[in-house]
């Protein structure tokens, strides 16, 4: 296995990475943040991207050489409860309803700030498919900001920044109403052309307990070659690489996508919160040690994504312009 190679040393004071910052065109920046309530029965995605990397549509204008990144900006969340009634947002935007700046990024009426110590979500959105009102807030507050983006894939045309392993995350929804207090994690990642070509397919998962948190990431390359990284992140932010154990096999998803982590942990259960047929997100449910919570994990199929049939299923989980079908 090839190990992730650091962009850049790690600085000695850490900074946000900006809004603003340019996207290639055909390329992809996305911010991504997960959580879960104290309880263990809530748990939340918030993904804002530019250059939308799982809109067909956005795949289609790529694969034709005339994507402009900025033309193609989403907005996703995903609440998920203790029951089968879940709430997904997953809406396109044009450029002309989208804004960033160094410390703002606004899509349609949702909008992400950062004031230096907490980033701040406002969700004004509908749902997918049925366009029920989804509106609220997400408080994140780093416990502390890791220091550099790696770069992998062929020609380093890949990165990716674990901006803040450990947070603090309020969550107060007016619709669907819910309020839950818990812990999170926050990254970022980008890329100089469309995720799907440089990859065939990822296994990642994060937790974290009272001192450090921990990120496994597996990913193989499209045509050939593959990054493994294993990282503890202290509470200061400071990160600590370390090797993949050997590999430990979860079930399929419904959809027959593979399922792994790296433990001798063979005796771990896993529950399913997102099952597409080119992407699961899950629980991973350890027993050692006694009384660990879930790891948060999801696996990516790419070389699923690239297939037709896959693309013509994705616009019934989306919200998009009516030009875009056409287009």
């Amino acid at each position: 296995m090839q190990h992730l190679a650091m962009a850049q040393a790690l600085p000695q004071t850490p900074s946000w990475p900006g809004f603003d910052e340019a996207v290639v065109d055909r390329g992809y920046r996305w911010w991504y943040l997960d959580a879960s309530a104290a309880d263990g029965q809530h748990h939340l995605v918030v993904i804002a991207f530019v250059g939308s990397v799982f809109s067909p549509f956005y795949a289609r204008a790529c694969d034709r050489g005339d994507a402009v990144a900025a033309d193609y900006c989403a907005f996703n969340v995903g609440l998920y409860g203790p029951s089968s009634r879940h709430t997904w947002v997953f809406t396109e935007f044009e450029s002309a309803a989208v804004a960033r700046t160094a410390n703002t990024f606004e899509l349609g009426r949702n909008r992400l700030a950062w004031d230096g110590q907490t980033l701040t979500i406002d969700v004004d959105d509908r749902s997918a498919p049925l366009h029920g009102v989804v509106r609220g807030q997400i408080r994140v507050t780093p416990q502390a900001l890791t220091g550099a983006p790696f770069r992998f894939g062929n020609l380093e045309r890949h990165g990716w920044w674990p901006i803040a392993p450990k947070c603090g995350v309020t969550v107060s929804f007016a619709s669907p109403g819910i309020a839950w207090h818990g812990s999170g994690y926050l990254d970022m990642n980008f890329g100089d052309e469309p995720l799907h070509e440089g990859f065939d397919d990822w296994q990642w998962c994060r937790w974290h307990d009272a001192d450090t948190a921990a990120i496994q990431y597996h990913a193989r390359h499209r045509g050939g070659g593959e990054t493994a990284l294993a990282l503890t992140i202290a509470n200061s932010g400071d990160v600590e690489h370390g090797t993949l154990p050997a590999v430990a096999t979860l079930s399929r998803t419904l959809w027959g996508i593979d399922r792994a982590w790296y433990s001798d942990d063979a005796s771990a259960s896993v529950s399913t919160i997102d099952d597409t047929p080119f992407y699961a997100r899950s629980l991973v449910h350890r027993t050692h040690p006694p009384g660990a919570s879930p790891l948060m994990h999801e696996s990516l199929s790419l070389h699923r994504f690239r297939r037709a049939w896959v693309r013509r299923l994705l616009p019934f989980r989306m919200r998009f312009p009516l030009g875009r079908l056409f287009s």
